[in-house]
């Protein structure tokens, strides 16, 4: 199908007698938000029924979608919303929605540890801090390699963001960051050294959405806190779905 723009403008218009392929795109992107957090993701055939589109159409286009990591495909299959359309929600969202989920359980959990409490998100090739406690000042922006919160959250992004984010370091250290990232992931948290912070991610679904991290100084202690920090993660990733 051949892709149709205006002469004048760069915004793609409707094909004569057609539908656009942006318009496609929603129509599957709004089938598979239909299918909700508990719901069973369908297939190809089925997906393409609930869009009213051919089946070799939506084929191809979750086949596109799939490779740039805006839908996944599970082994049985099933097409399930992407990483990169994940994280573009966690990006566009929060500030406020997740604000307001997550100060109640991080204020819970400032007041069990006595250590200072923030909420960031990955933003560009730094951690975006949106939320903390106690009200201070804080730093908007960390380098991801300089927290254990953007560790975590760099752990977590889609293979391409890591890899260009990775590429921006000199080539010695690019072989540490890597492991670094696969050892966060398998452990579920990240307490870097050198960082004065130890953080969890916060899940919606399969997602990794933002990262909960206390600041201890020292960090020695850092992990005894560990147990609490994650309960207040799940909480606040529960409140995101209800």
């Amino acid at each position: 199908m051949r892709t149709y723009f205006s002469p004048h403008t760069e915004v793609m218009v409707k094909p004569p007698g057609g539908e656009s392929v942006i318009s496609r795109v929603v129509r599957i992107f709004g089938a598979l938000a239909a299918t909700g957090a508990n719901g069973t993701a369908p297939r190809v055939a089925e997906l393409a029924r609930r869009c009213g589109l051919p089946v070799a159409t939506t084929a191809r286009l979750v086949d596109e979608l799939v490779g740039q990591g805006w839908l996944a495909r599970d082994a049985d299959r099933r097409v399930r919303i992407g990483v990169r359309l994940a994280e573009l929600a966690a990006a566009a969202a929060p500030p406020n929605g997740l604000r307001a989920t997550a100060l109640p359980f991080m204020a819970d959990l400032h007041v069990i540890t006595g250590h200072a409490v923030r909420l960031s998100l990955l933003h560009g090739r730094d951690a975006h801090v949106v939320a903390w406690l106690p009200r201070g000042i804080a730093p908007v922006r960390v380098a991801v390699h300089a927290s254990s919160a953007g560790v975590l959250l760099l752990a977590h992004a889609h293979v391409r963001v890591q890899e260009e984010i990775t590429a921006g370091y000199p080539l010695v250290e690019q072989d540490q960051l890597r492991a670094l990232l696969d050892r966060v992931r398998r452990a579920g948290y990240a307490s870097c050294p050198g960082c004065a912070d130890i953080a969890v991610p916060i899940r919606v679904g399969e997602h990794v959405v933002a990262a909960l991290a206390l600041i201890v100084p020292g960090n020695s202690a850092a992990p005894d806190h560990l147990p609490a920090l994650r309960v207040a993660a799940l909480g606040v990733g529960r409140g995101l779905i209800s």
